[in-house]
């Protein structure tokens, strides 16, 4: 096997396993706790500060082996694209 298939075949793997942990940790829902408690800690354009708040709860509640595998960069991603979910439900249900 090629060394550029194995280096993809193991990025997979542990890209595998961080997601199930996520999962099974929770750490999904406990992101929507946190975005939901700086919607309600923060006043209306403090947006920096709102995912400053949420990126730093979130990302001291990853387990070590985690952090070790993603950049922050990975994280606040995530962030940004769960936040943007929630919106889109929000607005989809405002609509009916």
């Amino acid at each position: 096997m090629c060394t550029v298939c194995m280096t993809a075949a193991v990025v997979l793997f542990v890209v595998a396993i961080i997601l199930i942990n996520i999962k099974k940790l929770g750490l999904r829902r406990f992101l929507v706790r946190m975005i939901v408690v700086a919607e309600e800690a923060f006043e209306y354009g403090q947006n920096e500060d709102k995912f400053n708040y949420v990126f730093n709860q979130f990302y001291q509640r990853l387990p070590a082996v985690i952090r070790m595998c993603v950049t922050q960069q990975m994280v606040k991603k995530f962030i940004q694209e769960t936040f943007d979910e929630i919106k889109l439900a929000l607005r989809s249900e405002e609509r009916r």
